[in-house]
């Protein structure tokens, strides 16, 4: 066991929605051989307050190591490296192409009863990595994921991104927990109703620095519409909003959807455009290393209102926002900083709530 007290310095630690985990960087003082690529690692961390450390570890971050570089002289030596979670491990491990298809009675470890998209994600990771003994498989939707009666996985040279891949038929995310936990649901501002509480309640005298507000213009698309294939193999397709005339106008196309029901196609219609549509992001800071008490996705508030002095126009009251990244930072020799990179919510209009 090696005293982390005395031989880890960390760097910066951040959870990311654009890669799918968490990852910590450190430095690892005169002892080259203790970072070995792939070893399976963990780090725990304890809160100091007033002086005082807590007597257990608050927040662990599970993963494996990979190693990045060595400074060294006569006297001393850093070894700089990641910590990561498993989707790093996924996004360098090959695999075969599979099928998979629906039977009453299964006859092969790909086939089965119930076959959603969800059931082949899990059969992937629990049979196809050695993954299974390490990681918590128990937060991917099986049984609200998609229904299919066949489906084909191609070869590929990253299975994270074939996970992701999978996810995108029917606008699931996977991605990992602090502690290598393995989610596998619904995009949250896909999700149906009702929505989770939310972990944080933010307002200005909690948020440090210069809040910044990224404006989302040049992307919002003015129609989106999707195509899905049926079990049965037919087409089936949406457009939101209807009324708005196509041509020259920006769309936003999906084309390779499975979905075997034309309401809840409309209703992913209505999501992902009211989605793609946001105004803004957010990025604020926070002091400490508070982001270690989050995860992404998760739901927030932030309550804000701008003055004649600064300029700022917005009025805030408990707005809703969804975690894409976590970043805490080392400040100086001792301390840290959190920022939260922010999604803005848009309420579901009409029916979607009804």
């Amino acid at each position: 066991m090696v005293d982390t007290k005395q031989h880890v310095q960390i760097d910066r630690i951040v959870g990311s929605v654009a890669t799918g985990g968490w990852e910590v960087s450190f430095n690892f003082m005169n002892d080259q051989d203790a970072i070995v690529y792939s070893r399976q690692g963990w780090l725990d961390l304890m809160s100091e307050g007033g002086g005082v450390w807590e007597a257990d570890f608050t927040n662990r971050i599970a993963g494996y190591m990979f190693p990045r570089g060595v400074v060294f002289d006569r006297r001393h030596s850093s070894s700089e490296a990641i910590l990561a979670t498993s989707h790093a491990f996924l996004e360098f491990a090959g695999a075969q192409g599979m099928l998979f298809e629906q039977a009453d009675a299964p006859a092969t470890r790909h086939e089965a009863a119930n076959l959603t998209l969800g059931w082949i994600i899990h059969h992937i990771v629990n049979e196809h990595t050695n993954l299974a003994d390490w990681v918590d498989l128990s937060g991917i939707d099986v049984v609200n994921s998609t229904s299919v009666n066949i489906y084909s996985v191609n070869e590929t040279r990253s299975m994270w991104t074939t996970l992701q891949r999978i996810g995108s038929d029917e606008f699931h995310v996977p991605y990992f927990t602090k502690d290598d936990k393995l989610m596998y649901d619904v995009h949250p501002m896909l999700a149906y109703p009702p929505l989770p509480d939310t972990v944080l309640d933010m307002d200005d005298t909690m948020i440090i620095g210069q809040p910044e507000i990224i404006y989302r213009d040049i992307v919002r698309p003015d129609y989106v519409q999707l195509f899905a294939l049926t079990d049965d193999g037919e087409t089936i397709k949406s457009t939101y909003p209807d009324t708005v005339a196509t041509g020259e106008q920006r769309r936003h196309r999906e084309d390779h959807l499975r979905c075997n029901s034309q309401e809840r196609l409309d209703i992913l219609a209505v999501q992902l455009y009211l989605h793609l549509i946001r105004d803004y992001d957010l990025v604020v800071m926070l002091p400490g290393a508070f982001g270690l008490e989050l995860e992404l996705y998760e739901r927030v508030s932030v309550t804000y209102t701008g003055t004649d002095r600064n300029g700022i126009t917005v009025a805030w009251a408990d707005k809703k926002w969804w975690i894409d990244t976590i970043t805490v930072r080392r400040i100086h020799n001792f301390g840290a900083v959190t920022e939260l990179k922010l999604q803005e919510e848009i309420e579901p209009a009409g029916y979607f709530y009804d």
